[in-house]
């Protein structure tokens, strides 16, 4: 989950972070655009807090880079197992990544 640079997530960074979803912040110069980076480092997620807005783009770029690959692992996965499945799933990914887009 990555947070709006300007006015971070509150209620939803803190459901986020407890039912474990990554999330990726920059904290803001007011109140208001600090709170999920202070949800994470009270939870000790140092990580999931970018010192800058390059940091923030690269690591974004990075997690981005997994959440896709790990989508095409499971394909190809699905395809060995069943080939019939494994397009279908592959259809749904692809149309998803487009629409998307």
């Amino acid at each position: 989950m990555l947070m709006n640079l300007q006015y971070n997530g509150h209620t939803t960074a803190a459901d986020a972070l407890w039912a474990g979803v990554p999330m990726l912040t920059l904290p803001g110069a007011k109140q208001i655009g600090r709170t999920a980076a202070g949800f994470a480092v009270a939870l000790g997620c140092n990580d999931m807090v970018a010192a800058s807005v390059k940091e923030f783009e690269d690591e974004a770029c990075v997690h981005l880079l997994l959440f896709f690959w790990r989508k095409s692992f499971l394909c190809l996965f699905c395809v060995l197992a069943s080939p019939t499945l494994g397009r279908l799933l592959l259809v749904s990914v692809l149309t998803l990544s487009i629409s998307n887009a």
